[in-house]
This record gives C-alpha cells, sequence and structure tokens, in this order.
C-alpha cells in the first residue's frame, strides 16, 4: 500500500517550507474533509512565521518514512 494510514487516519509526508525541510505527518480534519499540517514552533521560528501568515507549503507522501 502507497500510504499507510496510521494513528487518528495520519499519513506521513516530507514537508517543505521556504528553505525548511522535515518529515511529519498530516491529520484528517472530519469537520472541513481536508488534512491537518502542524508546524513545530522551531519551523514558525526559523522561517518567521505567525499565526496570520499565508504560506506555501510543499508536500509529498513519504514512502521511506
Amino acid at each position: 500500500m502507497l500510504t499507510e494510514r496510521r494513528v487518528f487516519g495520519s499519513v506521513r509526508v516530507s514537508a517543505c517550507i521556504g528553505e525548511s525541510h522535515w518529515k511529519t505527518s498530516v491529520f484528517p480534519d472530519a469537520k472541513s474533509g481536508c488534512y491537518f499540517l502542524p508546524v513545530k514552533a522551531e519551523i514558525r521560528k526559523y522561517c518567521k512565521l505567525t499565526a496570520s501568515d499565508d504560506v506555501a507549503v510543499a508536500l509529498g507522501i513519504d514512502v521511506e518514512f
């Protein structure tokens, strides 16, 4: 199976914001039908992000997490 469903329906991904690259998981949001990407404080600080910022994110399903 290409995407192994994990705890809470999460999917392992590689994420990229600017020059920051990391491995994490996205989580389904039943209310919106979309997936939620939590961004750690360390990444937000490095990228100088605040809660109101619009951000371009590159995601890839990580089959070798």
